[in-house]
């Protein structure tokens, strides 16, 4: 696998068929699922919200929304985005 360009993959693509994984867990959800997290790892760590933003509003056109849904459709239905 080329790691070059490891930041834009697909979450599906970079993981895989997700064999050699515990647990793939959405951002949103870290916060309820870190307990969980720690149990696997046999440790009892601090989750602390770091650099939270403050504006939760995004614009994107209609075509750079439909490029993104292209680039990760994979994702958005592995996930159950719409």
């Amino acid at each position: 696998r080329d790691n070059r360009y490891h930041h834009i993959m697909s979450i599906c693509d970079y993981i895989g068929d997700g064999s050699n994984l515990d647990m793939v867990i959405k951002m949103e959800d870290l916060s309820d699922k870190w307990e969980e997290v720690c149990d696997i790892i046999g440790h009892n760590l601090h989750l602390p919200h770091l650099n939270k933003s403050q504006n939760k509003q995004y614009n994107i056109s209609m075509g750079d929304e439909t490029i993104i849904r292209e680039s990760y459709k994979k994702d958005f239905e592995y996930f159950g985005y719409k």
